[in-house]
């Protein structure tokens, strides 16, 4: 499996600058349908997943932290290898129509921007690290270790919260009345990711989708694969190798280009709400454990320095999406007409996951797209 240390959009998209308020444009652009640029102000949700985190939903900060070597260090406690997580989501319902169906959508573009508090010193890895570099005896060819970033998988009941979705959290979970993801208050947290004492338990939990399955990847050095990034997290003006001790953007530029990525992206725009993890294999330390303590801390909304003096350091979405509204109208020109009949011909036995002419969206054009474009030839919008 092959990997990508600095992930490529399939299509360039428009920079903006960042405001205090949601920005909302509605293009024209050369694609199929309008392209909703979307940057909203601020996360929905932004939740440190760690369960032993005694105000869930509700921390000024979220760590992303390894327990390698650690795993079953207490008696009585487990823990997953990639214990510190951070969840991010958007309820991209009130900007990106939902319910399109998943082939309503194409994915332009996607980014997330969240900044580290510096407080824990952390080396910088603009790259992807192999499993084998984790195992003992293993060589990592740079300084430090990468902080990546992956869709949310769900166990025990749990789904994404959007309102497309019912029945979370599970009956019998102790937590019926609230939505899972009801952030909270210190005096009244929201319900958490699950029992605190075993690996493989947590309700919501870092998954690569890979060929649209929600594997779990929170133990992969111990499963024996490596899981496939959305994207690793970039810092500007700092070296590879060197250490992170202040405030820094990390950048995250999903890979909209993969396929696993895209069925992903497609899926949350078409539910409402968009879900990410950021996960590391940075080491945490403890008593009697072989981890140094150099990770990421993020800043979280509810932090009082996550928004002062107009600049922004929790977690920031740079989303462009293209809106089918007429499927076989390639050229966005409002009709399906010979003009895109031969734009349907060049990309026909073609394979990939942003092809304009793949109508049912299972990454290839085929003569199942050409019936469904056959069947709306000579319709208009």
């Amino acid at each position: 499996m092959t990997h990508r240390s600095k992930p490529q959009l399939g299509i360039p998209s428009p920079r903006f600058a960042w405001g205090t308020s949601a920005m909302l444009v509605v293009a024209s652009l050369a694609f199929a349908g309008p392209v909703v640029q979307y940057r909203p102000s601020a996360p929905s949700i932004d939740r440190w997943n760690y369960p032993f985190d005694s105000a869930p939903g509700f921390s000024e900060t979220g760590s992303t932290f390894a327990a390698l070597g650690q795993e079953d260090a207490f008696p009585g406690f487990s823990f997953d290898q990639r214990d510190g997580q951070v969840v991010l989501g958007w309820d991209t319902n009130a900007s990106v129509p939902a319910g399109l169906g998943v082939c309503g959508y194409r994915v332009i573009g996607a980014s997330v921007t969240v900044a580290v508090t510096g407080e824990v010193p952390f080396r910088y890895d603009p790259t992807y690290d192999a499993r084998a570099t984790y195992l003992i005896g293993g060589v990592d060819s740079d300084l430090g270790r990468p902080i990546e970033m992956y869709g949310v998988g769900f166990r025990n009941g749990w789904n994404n919260g959007a309102p497309t979705q019912s029945g979370c959290p599970a009956p019998g979970s102790g937590f019926e009345g609230f939505p899972c993801w009801y952030e909270g208050s210190v005096d009244l947290p929201g319900p958490p990711f699950g029992p605190c004492v075993c690996k493989n338990q947590r309700h919501a939990f870092a998954t690569d989708a890979l060929n649209g399955v929600a594997r779990d990847i929170s133990n992969n050095v111990r499963d024996g694969f490596d899981p496939k990034a959305f994207a690793v997290g970039q810092i500007a003006g700092v070296s590879p190798g060197a250490y992170v001790t202040s405030v820094r953007d990390v950048t995250f530029t999903l890979d909209v280009s993969d396929g696993d990525v895209q069925l992903y992206l497609r899926q949350a725009m078409n539910s409402g709400r968009l879900l990410l993890t950021v996960s590391s294999l940075q080491p945490a330390a403890s008593v009697g454990g072989p981890g140094s303590g150099e990770y990421a801390r993020f800043f979280m909304k509810e932090h009082p320095l996550g928004n002062l003096g107009g600049v922004t350091r929790w977690a920031r979405l740079a989303l462009d999406v293209e809106l089918v509204t007429l499927v076989g109208d390639l050229n966005g020109d409002a009709g399906v007409d010979t003009a895109d009949l031969t734009r349907f011909l060049a990309q026909f036995g073609q394979s990939g996951a942003f092809l304009s002419a793949d109508l049912n969206c299972d990454g290839e054009v085929n003569t199942a797209d050409l019936t469904r474009f056959l069947a709306q030839f000579g319709q208009t919008r």
